[in-house]
């Protein structure tokens, strides 16, 4: 059973040793070499997330999902995720994002959740469609992929 909770504090210790996977080096902006004190700070500050949530199997953390921001004059909601290794292939991230969904349907702002995907990231592409978000458009800026750029799509879903 997936279910998503608020982060707090303490899942430092879990996202520092998540947060050494290569998959989430290489898709992500986490900082290269991911210290324990980023981990802290992350777990304290959210980085200046709108929200953060913890995803969980049962109890053990798996993953994380975040709105980045939502848009004042348009409702769109940027969302970003992902999951650590020992979480992975087993539905997580789509389950996460249809719960955001979920989340987004309650709140009165937010009119479109928006998720922009390396085009080489095939794992969170397959995820975000299998939550219901389909490809809108190309993103106007390039997404990572370990050290390279490269092109990337908005995957989005009507609220």
């Amino acid at each position: 059973m997936i279910s998503i909770r608020l982060l707090d504090a303490e899942d430092h210790k879990w996202i520092f040793e998540a947060c050494q996977d290569d998959e989430i080096q290489r898709f992500t902006y986490v900082p290269r070499p991911y210290t324990i004190e980023h981990a802290k700070e992350f777990a304290i500050s959210q980085a200046g997330e709108y929200i953060v949530w913890v995803i969980q199997r049962s109890e053990e953390p798996i993953g994380v999902i975040s709105i980045h921001d939502i848009c004042d004059k348009t409702g769109v909601a940027s969302i970003g995720y992902w999951i650590a290794p020992w979480g992975r292939r087993q539905g997580g991230a789509s389950a996460a994002i249809a719960l955001v969904v979920d989340y987004a349907r309650q709140n009165p702002i937010i009119t479109e959740l928006q998720a922009k995907i390396a085009d080489t990231n095939h794992a969170s592409i397959g995820a975000a469609q299998r939550a219901g978000l389909s490809i809108s458009q190309q993103a106007c800026k390039a997404c990572p992929d370990g050290e390279l750029q490269v092109q990337g799509s908005v995957f989005s879903i009507q609220i």
